[in-house]
């Protein structure tokens, strides 16, 4: 069994960046809880002279620090006295873990722009957006987001050692496509990635034994955290009420959810709606909104009461919803398996990875009916803004499907192309760009 050590992600890059920026502010490293936001400040940490690490849900003494006043230089000073290592602007990264046990440590953050801004401070935490919610005009114009998602395919390729598919990869475009040795060893790799996910511990586990099994369990000890964790989102929802919510969700993944009465028998629409608002600050679900794409940005048209699900993880999706994929690996059409809305769920997991860490992801779907029409039903999977263009995109489970809404958008708007993913190997056709379901997070290139 060989040994893994810390893997690289892309995060790092971002955090680098901000160390080395002149006007940087304070940083909230934010997502879903074990997406690896501590392992990634702690490599930052190592390029530091000295690095402190205060975690506030273990430490009643740190919180009794920042609970007493917003005075930074006696909060530092008090600090270095806990941590016996020295705070030094410059020389020193400061990370607070754990943030949303004491809001006052939150509300601090801010000042740390204003009294000590060659200092180098980063905030994290399981639940921080709960906490963030309930602070009004939170450090505006004066702290920095990175929102950190799970492992992207290319990050997985990267924990498997296989650099030379990802050179490969990063080079190929529709004008360019893979070779057949190349493309068939992505796709094995890739129906790898789906069961395994890319929750950290899971991935890591994988790399490190090459037992799916193995990354199962690790994935069943995330959800029993994920669901243990309920009871601490607030008295609004009861925990059992929140269970029965995602479960509904995971059951209607990548399929719209209407709110009424009857949608979940005992629950009204108010219910469901809050519950649906407190999964997403949690990062388990992300609401994917119908557009009209009438005007730009997209999000300006969206209808809210049509909503898709995506839940965070596609290993964590098979492990919750006690999917079998036994035969998921060995086998070539995805479309023969039960599996639900797995390829879909990938691709709009992969699209809300690849957009900027700054921004706060989101992602839409077209209906013909979102902006009025009465032409009959037409839903484009997902859409995206390039520029002043809204580029749809059509997931397809085989090598080949039926097109026909992708086609009623076309010629509807004024899409300089539409994309096609599926198992197909990089091409084009007309107005038609194809790409691999691995390979959708290329379409931002």
């Amino acid at each position: 069994m060989k040994e893994i050590g810390y893997i690289n992600r892309d995060i790092d890059k971002e955090l680098k960046e901000w160390k080395e920026k002149e006007d940087r502010k304070p940083l909230l490293l934010r997502g879903i809880r074990q997406c690896g936001k501590t392992s990634s400040i702690r490599k930052l940490g190592k390029s530091f002279h000295y690095f402190v690490e205060i975690n506030l849900e273990k430490s009643e003494a740190a919180r009794r620090v920042f609970s007493k006043d917003l005075n930074i230089q006696r909060i530092c000073a008090q600090l270095e006295e806990l941590s016996g290592i020295p705070i030094i602007d410059g020389k020193t990264l400061l990370f607070i873990d754990e943030l949303q046990e004491e809001p006052e440590a939150i509300k601090t953050l801010r000042y740390f722009q204003e009294e000590r801004p060659e200092l180098h401070v980063i905030g994290a935490g399981s639940l921080l957006e709960f906490a963030l919610k309930r602070i009004s005009s939170f450090g505006v114009g004066r702290i920095s987001s990175l929102y950190m998602k799970p492992f992207s395919f290319t990050e997985f390729l990267a924990a498997l050692g296989k650099d030379i598919l990802l050179s490969s990869l990063a080079s190929a475009s529709v004008d360019s496509p893979l070779s057949d040795v190349a493309h068939n060893e992505l796709l094995e790799i890739y129906k790898v990635f789906l069961v395994v996910g890319g929750m950290p511990e899971a991935v890591s586990e994988y790399a490190k034994t090459g037992s799916i099994l193995q990354a199962r369990y690790v994935q069943q000890d995330i959800i029993t955290s994920l669901y243990d964790d309920f009871g601490k989102y607030g008295e609004e929802i009861s925990s059992e009420i929140l269970t029965l919510i995602l479960q509904f969700l995971l059951s209607r993944v990548c399929s719209k959810v209407s709110y009424n009465k009857n949608t979940i028998p005992g629950l009204d629409s108010k219910t469901i709606m809050k519950g649906i608002e407190i999964l997403r600050n949690a990062g388990l679900i992300y609401p994917i909104y119908a557009s009209s794409c009438s005007s730009l940005p997209i999000s300006a048209s969206v209808n809210l009461k049509r909503m898709k699900p995506l839940f965070a993880d596609t290993g964590l999706y098979f492990s919750a919803t006690g999917l079998d994929v036994s035969q998921f690996t060995i086998e070539n059409d995805f479309s023969k398996l039960n599996i639900g809305n797995i390829c879909e769920l990938s691709v709009g997991l992969e699209l809300l990875k690849a957009l900027n860490p700054h921004i706060k992801p989101e992602l839409f779907f077209w209906t013909r009916d979102a902006d009025g029409s009465n032409r009959g039903t037409a839903e484009v999977d997902y859409v995206i803004q390039k520029g002043s263009s809204v580029i749809p995109i059509e997931v397809k489970a085989r090598t080949q499907g039926g097109m026909k809404s992708l086609w009623a958008f076309l010629e509807k708007k004024t899409s300089e192309y539409g994309i096609r993913t599926s198992l197909e190997n990089f091409s084009s056709m007309d107005k038609l760009h194809i790409y691999p379901l691995y390979a959708i997070s290329k379409v931002y290139d």
